[in-house]
């Protein structure tokens, strides 16, 4: 069962788990996910209640599952915690996070501390992130003199920086921070026509339909 030996694998690190707030950031995983895999976990032995504050505890069969099934890095994929910015199609669940960080980060709209949009805002743009790296070659490619004077199309940052370690998904959320710090230098055009400023709204069409837009320097 998909991200069975990952769930054993925190229990086993956190008997109290189930207790934590922010279990699904521990995790990688959604709430659903969580409900699922516990059950099932409970249901065929694997984990058993230590107590009756939720703490869990793996079995002899469980620690036999684990030992069979490690939990072991894949260095193909995005070096991130949470399964869903590893998929290579974006999720819907990760389209409804990046909407309301959108929300969040050019309307100043609150957004809740146990969220998917928090955690993802959290492992992707924390100044200690694995991915400030990327962020700022990927800053640089749009700032870059010769391509900002003329003009850089959203498509083309997709097709230049998208690969096995770098989904969709995020280069969409380091797009909309570089996007969000740079909005009174950069001009946004949809299909070549002047967006007077960047809204949630442009941003959502924008990931969504990349070829249309293009951004470059405004003139003062």
């Amino acid at each position: 069962m998909l991200y069975l030996n990952k769930l054993l694998y925190c229990i086993k690190k956190h008997p109290n788990l189930f207790t934590l707030s922010n279990v699904c950031f521990v995790t990688g995983l959604i709430k659903n996910q969580l409900t699922v895999l516990r059950q099932f976990a409970t249901s065929n032995g694997l984990i058993c209640a230590a107590d009756k504050r939720k703490h869990y505890i793996l079995t002899e069969l469980g620690e036999k599952y684990l030992a069979c099934n490690p939990l072991i890095k894949n260095n193909s994929l995005p070096d991130t915690n949470l399964e869903y910015l590893k998929v290579e199609k974006t999720p819907a669940i990760v389209i409804r996070a990046i909407r309301q960080l959108a929300k969040h980060m050019i309307d100043n709209e609150e957004i809740k501390q146990d969220s998917v949009e928090n955690y993802i805002k959290c492992e992707i743009l924390a100044e200690d992130s694995k991915f400030a790296k990327a962020t700022a070659e990927i800053e640089d490619f749009i700032l870059s003199s010769d391509n900002i004077i003329k003009s850089v199309k959203i498509d083309d940052i997709y097709q230049k920086f998208t690969s096995s370690k770098l989904t969709r998904s995020i280069i969409s959320v380091i797009l909309l921070y570089i996007l969000t710090k740079h909005k009174q230098f950069l001009a946004i055009y949809e299909l070549g026509e002047y967006q007077l400023k960047l809204t949630p709204l442009i941003f959502d069409r924008m990931i969504h339909v990349a070829k249309n837009f293009e951004i470059k320097l405004k003139n003062f």
